[in-house]
């Protein structure tokens, strides 16, 4: 019984090993398709920030490119040779999916008719769908970070 408990907790460990290097392209590829569509067809996401009226106007016509460049900044990092910067690249993504994560769930709660013109109006995407999806971008952040802090400790 116990070996049988052990087998299963070694595959677990085995499928969420094999599962963290494919989060960590997920997590760059994601932010790079983002961050084009939202760069190439900036109209919906200006709407969707338009949502926040304390954000004056000036700076609300510059946040699809802004958001841009820091999507494509992170995706970069995540895809750097170097582990350290890899490291606070996914850190960086962790914190701006958190955000988005937040941002989903206000805009839920106070506008749940509006879309959340994460890729653009491109891929449009329902506020409980975008909320999950950045949930499990999320998830795929912290399996990312996880699986660089065991390849650090099988270097030391």
């Amino acid at each position: 019984m116990a070996t049988q408990t052990l087998e299963g907790n070694l595959r677990k460990k085995s499928l969420l090993a094999d599962a963290a290097p494919v989060a960590h392209q997920l997590v760059g590829l994601i932010l790079i398709v983002s961050a084009v569509l939202k760069a190439l067809r900036p109209t919906s996401f200006l709407i969707a920030v338009s949502l926040f009226t304390w954000i004056p106007i000036q700076v609300r016509e510059w946040l699809p490119l802004v958001v841009s460049f820091i999507e494509l900044w992170i995706a970069f990092g995540i895809f750097f040779p170097k582990r350290s910067v890899r490291s606070i690249s996914l850190l960086a993504a962790l914190v701006f999916f958190t955000g988005a994560t937040g941002f989903q769930i206000w805009r839920f709660l106070r506008h749940p008719e509006t879309d959340c013109a994460c890729f653009g109006d491109v891929i449009v995407l329902d506020p409980l769908v975008a909320i999950v999806f950045d949930l499990f971008l999320v998830w795929c952040c912290v399996m990312a970070g996880r699986h660089l802090r065991s390849l650090q400790g099988e270097l030391s």
